[in-house]
């Protein structure tokens, strides 16, 4: 299973064609469909599709969005095709980011009107971890060392009508030195803070949704004694 976010929308993508729980969704659909149509689902939905009907619902739900979806399934019988699709039809940008910890709460930075945590694109001949590690350090002016992977997000977004795809490693990550911490402003980072665990609820419902899917991970592996 992968899991992207288009549009703010979580958008499934399994090999399993086992569809004994197909009344759990809300609208179960085949093959393309036009902006009409799209306009008029809502919910749970479930779609049985190829590479190229892929690539056409990615079009209209990045063009169109829909605040009703709650959930995308898609159904492609080879998800390894799909995926050498993706690589070879969309640009891909590799970025990496961190949950950076500090007496348990969280770094977190405000850009753009949403809460998010610090992350940035790959430079040149740059590693996940390098990249991660550098990325803080500019944001947020805070050092940072690595005790451990943690997930990765895939998402969309959109310049000239031309859509790329950004692939994200996280790691969990500890705060070594804050002293001096500040927003880089020129990225458009307009605060710097750190989120206890009782405050969360309420940044996160200032965030984007693969945001609060990764601050998940970052609790469950809590709960699984790994971080």
């Amino acid at each position: 299973m992968r899991l992207f976010f288009v549009r703010n929308i979580p958008i499934e993508i399994s090999s399993d064609e086992d569809l004994r729980h197909i009344e759990s969704f809300d609208y179960f659909l085949e093959g393309k469909i036009d902006n009409i149509g799209f306009s008029k689902i809502k919910g749970k939905v479930l779609i049985k599709a190829d590479q190229s009907n892929f690539s056409n619902w990615i079009r209209i739900i990045m063009i169109k969005g829909n605040h009703k979806l709650e959930r995308i399934t898609f159904l492609i019988q080879n998800m390894a095709l799909l995926m050498s699709y993706i690589k070879d039809k969309y640009a891909i940008v590799n970025a990496a980011g961190g949950v950076v910890i500090k007496n348990k709460d969280i770094l977190m930075v405000h850009r753009a009107g949403k809460w998010e945590l610090p992350k940035g694109k790959l430079e040149k001949n740059e590693t996940f971890e390098e990249a991660a590690i550098r990325e803080i350090k500019e944001e947020c002016n805070v050092s940072t060392e690595i005790i451990d992977d943690l997930c990765s997000t895939w998402y969309t977004y959109m310049i000239k009508g031309k859509i790329f795809f950004k692939h994200v490693i996280w790691f969990n990550m500890l705060s070594v030195n804050d002293d001096n911490m500040k927003p880089q402003i020129e990225e458009g980072i307009t605060k710097v803070a750190w989120i206890s665990p009782c405050r969360l609820d309420s940044i996160l419902s200032r965030s984007y949704l693969s945001i609060g899917y990764v601050i998940d991970e970052y609790f469950k592996k809590l709960d699984n004694g790994r971080t």
